[in-house]
This record gives structure tokens, sequence and C-alpha cells, in this order.
């Protein structure tokens, strides 16, 4: 009898057995994301999900942007995402008005305190040129003696200044051909200190070659003060 019994059910047809939904088994292994805010850095790690994974690392982007204490948290039938925190990982999933959605992401959660570093602040290349003209307005004699001298005299309103390969500061003055002092309307630094008179200054070369120059290459103003500004 216990063998009949078996045949028949055997004959009956097959067994049914539950349906496993391949959304419960089939995760999806997806890359580390990093969600990058002004104080903190979130990391999720170790991703599963029944999502494809750029549509989870999109929505995961969505849900952690906000900082760790504002991702949503679950609510049962509210038709939004929420997410609930376990001992080790996270699980999101969008509830769904009608029940409960079985597809998820779960991820471990990583905040970094401290934010993305500062850009290198990038510092402007000093002047040479302005450490020249720094040099001579704040050389009240120079000024008053020669300053007074190019402006007044020999109505010198700009100058060409550049610096020589010595590190010497060269103010030539622009002036007309028949000035009386053509060839030396300059004024060079001196490494031990003052000033001397272009005319006087070997490393220029020829003083009236370069007094030729000045018109084209001018770069600065001398005003009424006798300071110089550059362009």
């Amino acid at each position: 009898m216990l063998v009949a019994g078996i045949a028949t059910l055997a004959l009956g047809g097959a067994v049914a057995t539950p349906a496993v939904s391949s959304a419960r088994t089939k995760l999806h292994v997806c890359d580390d994301l990093q969600v990058q805010r002004k104080h903190s850095t979130l990391l999720a790690t170790r991703i599963r999900t029944n999502y494809g994974c750029s549509y989870a690392r999109t929505k995961l982007q969505g849900l952690l942007h906000k900082g760790v204490n504002r991702i949503p948290t679950s609510r049962t039938h509210s038709g939004r995402w929420g997410c609930t925190s376990g001992d080790v990982a996270w699980t999101c999933r969008r509830y769904l008005r009608e029940g409960r959605q079985a597809k998820r992401i779960r991820f471990v959660l990583t905040v970094q305190v401290g934010g993305e570093p500062p850009p290198p602040v990038t510092l402007p290349t000093p002047n040479p040129l302005q450490r020249c003209v720094d040099l001579w307005n704040g050389d009240p004699v120079n000024r008053a003696l020669i300053g007074y001298h190019f402006y007044y005299d020999h109505s010198i309103r700009r100058f060409w200044v550049y610096v020589l390969p010595s590190g010497r500061c060269a103010f030539i003055g622009v002036v007309p051909a028949s000035d009386a002092e053509y060839g030396n309307d300059g004024d060079v630094s001196v490494p031990t200190g003052g000033w001397a008179f272009m005319a006087d200054v070997p490393e220029l070369g020829d003083p009236k070659v370069i007094q030729d120059q000045a018109p084209a290459n001018a770069n600065a103003t001398l005003s009424a003060d006798e300071s110089v500004k550059l362009d």
C-alpha cells in the first residue's frame, strides 16, 4: 500500500515547489562609490544590488549627497526610497505603495571627516621691475635730486625700466635726440647703495644706443612728485 501511494503521487504530476525570485538571488557586485561633500567624504563599498550597477550607483549618489545624517529613512508604502542601517551594512530600497519592493541596494558606508583638501594656492610671480620701482620710490634723496632734474630740466615723463644681468635697476629716460645730455638721461642703481648716471655704467653698453631704444620700450611714468609707476 505504501509503494502504491507513492506511485499514485508521481503519476498525478510533479510536486510544485515555491518559485524563487531571481531578483532575490542575483545580486550584482558594483564598484565603490565616493560622494564628496564640503566637510566630509562618504564612501560606499561592497555594493550588492538586484539593479544594474549604473542605476544603483546613480541612485546611491542621490541618496548620499546630503550627508549621512540626511539619508532618507524607510517608510512603508510611501512610494519613496528609504534606507535602513544594520550592524554592518545599509540597505536602500523603494517602498512601493502596494507592497514591499524585493529589489534593493546593500552597501557598507564609511564617512571620512575633513572633506576634499583645498586646491594648492598659486602665488603670483613677483615682478622684478616692481622691485626696481620700489627702490626708486623709496629713495627720497635720489628723487629730490635726480628725479627733479629729469622731470623739470629734461622734461622726462617716460622711463624704460629694466634689470641688468647683474641685477642692477636701470631707468632710461625718453628724451629727444636734441637733448643736451643725450646718452646720460638715465639712472642705474648701485649694488652698495645709491645711484649712478647711465653714462658711468659700462655694463649698459653704448649709452646713446640705449637712449635711442628708450621710446620704443618705455614702460613707466615719472610723475611731478618724482615717483615712478609701472604701466
